[in-house]
């Protein structure tokens, strides 16, 4: 499993009610209502994986190829919430303000009055 980074507060869990309000203030994140659904491509076995209450997905915006086709968006299954934390996996770009999950997680902290944190229990300062 990789580093993971959470969203909390020192002695304060964050209410279900209170993180999915901040959810919604911000733009590009939304409480993902439905399973992932995944297929092996070896087998075409699908995958189901379920989901937590308040878990959470990203906007993810791809410029087309050489601009000629627009953007293109998705959403992704980003932000897991559960007993009153919640946690994404650090990759590599993930301290890049253009990240959206960078950028999801910045603006939730800062609404929960909450600090994103390591594994190790350093502070990330977005």
């Amino acid at each position: 499993m990789g580093y993971s980074l959470h969203i909390e507060r020192e002695n304060n869990p964050i209410a279900i009610e209170e993180w999915k309000k901040a959810v919604s203030e911000v733009s590009i994140a939304r409480i993902q209502e439905a399973e992932n659904i995944a297929v092996n491509p070896s087998t075409r076995e699908k995958i189901q994986i379920l989901v937590n209450e308040g878990d959470v997905e990203v906007l993810f915006k791809v410029k087309g190829l050489k601009k000629l086709f627009g953007q293109k968006a998705s959403w992704k299954p980003s932000i897991s919430f559960f007993d009153g934390k919640a946690f994404f996996i650090a990759t590599e770009d993930i301290e890049n303000n253009a990240n959206p999950v960078h950028q999801v997680a910045a603006a939730l902290a800062k609404k929960l009055n909450a600090v994103v944190r390591g594994d190790e229990g350093e502070e990330y300062k977005w």
